[in-house]
């Protein structure tokens, strides 16, 4: 348990001393762009099921 938590420790302070150099928050910013824009394209082509996913959510 202990190298679980050292483990997410040093991935967090790696992630946030990353996020100082500005060529890095331009990349996660186009990784999240294109995310984005994947699941907005997802919903318009009906392949999002909402009764599936709400009856899911539901049933936890």
């Amino acid at each position: 348990m202990r190298g679980f938590v050292w483990g997410n420790l040093t991935l967090l302070v790696l992630i946030l001393v990353s996020l100082n150099f500005p060529v890095v928050r331009v990349e996660v910013a186009k990784v999240l762009a294109n995310t984005s824009e994947f699941l907005y394209d997802s919903v318009d082509q009906d392949k999002f099921d909402v009764d599936y996913w709400f009856n899911k959510l539901n049933n936890l």
